[in-house]
């Protein structure tokens, strides 16, 4: 799953930059999933990334382009480098800007970074923050890379604050109704319960006295 926009760039030796400058823009936008017409999601959007990436001598440097979410996430990325070790940075993209910093980015401001032919990091970052993840410093190889994030617990807006309070008074209103109407039914039933002990005591006198009025209707009849 990917959020709004995940762009792929490239940076290419400086000699054949002129050459391919074009074409590594048409390759971000070709391998770009946009949205920007909807607009920035509402709620912070759930990441789950894998991407190969090629280096050498003519692409000296790649990177994942993230977009900006509306809440705080937490990055994480896994790399393995095919043929040697490779520096990965996390940027804020404000830091590294363009395909030229993708090679002179300073590496002090990036919120974290790893030189290895393989790793993980962990990466904290805030929300409304555009993220440029970079691969360099390798020569010829392959990067694997998966990236997935870990969404901070959104922040409630007072509209749904209130209207959970509403719901929460009427939901103890209800269960005090019900409680009340439980109590009314099981007094209910206890009378019940009293006139069927008292009625099965009274039915053989009852039956008796039927019973004897009844022989004395016939008696009448017969005379």
């Amino acid at each position: 799953m990917f959020p709004q926009s995940v762009i792929e760039r490239g940076s290419f030796n400086r000699t054949r930059r002129t050459v391919f400058g074009v074409v590594a823009l048409m390759l971000g936008v070709v391998l770009g999933i946009t949205g920007t017409a909807k607009g920035q999601p509402k709620e912070t959007q759930k990441l789950d990334l894998t991407k190969k990436l090629e280096l050498d001598a003519n692409i000296q440097a790649r990177s994942l382009d993230l977009p900006a979410q509306p809440g705080e996430q937490t990055l994480t990325v896994e790399f393995t480098s095919t043929k040697g070790v490779v520096s990965m940075y996390v940027f804020k993209q404000e830091d590294a800007k363009g395909d030229d910093e993708l090679l002179t980015a300073d590496p002090k401001k990036a919120l974290a970074s790893a030189r290895a032919k393989a790793g993980m990091i962990k990466v904290d970052v805030p929300e409304k923050t555009a993220v440029r993840v970079i691969f360099r410093e390798a020569n010829v190889t392959t990067v694997e890379v998966k990236i997935t994030n870990q969404i901070a617990k959104q922040p409630k807006d007072a509209k749904l604050k209130n209207f959970e309070a509403e719901m929460a008074k009427l939901h103890a209103e209800l269960k005090k109704i019900a409680e009340e109407a439980d109590k009314q039914v099981a007094e209910l039933n206890k009378q019940i319960a009293e006139w069927e002990k008292e009625r099965e005591k009274k039915a053989p006198e009852l039956q008796k006295k039927f019973d004897e009025l009844w022989k004395q209707y016939k008696e009448r009849q017969k005379k």
